[in-house]
């Protein structure tokens, strides 16, 4: 029986585990599998989330890591669209690297349940409103930024390569997509450095139409202040995404 296969470098993903390690039992990273219809357009939406994963720090937390993405090695047809069976190239993996508070989620959940209770209200799906929580318990005093370039163009990259190497933006990983860059850095840069980013947002952005017909504005370079990458060493849409600088991706094109 086939299976789908989501590990393509494991040295990527134990990287990925010492660059976010998380050292204390209490916190934890969600990971999320994604179906993507712009990967297969036979499928019915957009973006379908098939798994949640929480993977809680401690000890060995990059063997866990692994460990909790391996079990999504399923056969095919464990994951549906209706009628459709997901292919392998229909999926990817993406991790918010943003640490979750697993305590204040599960405090959270069970003041929700006494309420309910107290109130004679029917009691809640305990564990889909831990789930519903644990998204939202961030920790505070551990924040990070993501540029999503969404290009492969060279002279694209080399003009963002050239902008993050001047303005000395602390790269903590950057990991190539199928469609362009995920890069990561703490938020801990100057003013002046975050409106020059927002700057050159601004003067990369472009038209075009969207799927409705209608001209819309877009970008190929943005910043987001709530990072959810892909996990590198694992397959987007059936791409082996990987942990890589600009500089090195340049030097081999």
């Amino acid at each position: 029986m086939n299976f789908h296969t989501f590990i393509y470098n494991l040295n990527d993903i134990k990287q990925f585990g010492s660059i976010f390690n998380l050292n204390q039992k209490h916190l934890a990273l969600c990971l999320y599998l994604t179906v993507r219809r712009k990967y297969y357009p036979t499928l019915s939406r957009g973006a379908i989330i098939v798994n949640r994963i929480t993977v809680t720090g401690g000890d060995d937390f990059e063997k866990r890591l692994y460990q909790n993405i391996l079990r999504l090695e399923t056969p095919i047809g464990s994951y549906t669209d209706g009628d459709i069976i997901v292919p392998n190239e229909a999926l990817a993996l993406y991790v918010n690297i943003e640490p979750k508070d697993t305590v204040k989620a599960l405090t959270r959940t069970l003041s929700r349940c006494m309420e309910a209770i107290s109130d004679r209200e029917e009691i809640p799906d305990a564990y889909a409103l831990y789930r519903e929580e644990i998204s939202k318990s961030e920790v505070k005093g551990i924040k990070y930024r993501q540029i999503d370039l969404d290009t492969k163009d060279i002279n694209k990259v080399k003009q963002v390569n050239e902008l993050i190497t001047t303005l000395e933006i602390p790269i903590l990983i950057c990991i190539e997509t199928r469609g362009g860059f995920h890069i990561v850095y703490k938020d801990d840069i100057t003013k002046e450095t975050k409106r020059l980013l927002h700057e050159f947002k601004q003067n990369t952005s472009f038209c075009k139409l969207n799927v409705e017909g209608k001209m819309v504005t877009d970008h190929w370079f943005s910043i987001t202040s709530s990072p959810r990458v892909i996990m590198p060493g694992t397959y987007q849409g059936g791409f082996p995404t990987r942990i890589i600088t600009l500089n090195q991706w340049l030097d081999i094109q």
